[in-house]
């Protein structure tokens, strides 16, 4: 790889596609469930709202 380059990251699986006109490819690890899922809410505030939303959803299903 060269700078300029561009790559796209699969941060769940941690791979991402080779260039075809580059022979290396670097290790990328595979990232936590968790923080996959805080990336995808947008941060750490949307996270929060959907974790509490769905804890009172399940709440008032069993009448808590």
């Amino acid at each position: 790889m060269t700078q300029g380059d561009e790559i796209e990251i699969d941060l769940a699986k941690g791979v991402y596609p080779q260039p075809a006109h580059r022979a290396m490819r670097p290790d990328c690890r595979r990232w936590h469930q968790g923080s996959l899922r805080l990336i995808r809410d947008g941060g750490i505030a949307n996270y929060t709202r959907r974790i509490l939303e769905e804890r009172r959803k399940a709440a008032a299903q069993t009448g808590s």
